[in-house]
């Protein structure tokens, strides 16, 4: 199957970049799913760090991720105090994908 990666997309029109930005969506999220089981495999197989003929793996042990709840931060220290101890950063613009319930129909048939 020909990857949507393999489309000159420079003449498309609008709607064929939308249809085009989701079949990459979805073709990103099949590579991170496959990405992750592989790596699973790796660590179940405990035969890290290894390498092959370009890459080589390690593990990276598991941590805990901290995330901030702003809004209880605001609600319990103030607005102005969140203000000067922040440090906001512009976020670019970007397109969010969804698939329509035809295509999702289809996309199922694919990844089966």
């Amino acid at each position: 199957m020909k990857s949507a990666l393999d489309i000159n997309w420079e003449n498309l029109s609008s709607s064929q970049l939308v249809d085009l930005a989701g079949v990459l969506a979805h073709e990103e999220k099949q590579c991170k799913e496959r990405r992750e089981a592989i790596g699973k495999k790796l660590i179940e197989m405990n035969v890290l760090p290894l390498e092959g003929t370009s890459f080589k793996a390690q593990i990276v042990e598991a941590t805990t991720q901290w995330h901030l709840n702003k809004e209880m931060i605001v609600l319990e220290m103030g607005q102005a105090w969140v203000d000067k101890r922040s440090k906001p950063s512009i976020r670019s613009a970007y397109v969010l994908t969804r698939a329509l319930p035809a295509m999702k129909d289809a996309l199922k048939s694919i990844a089966a």
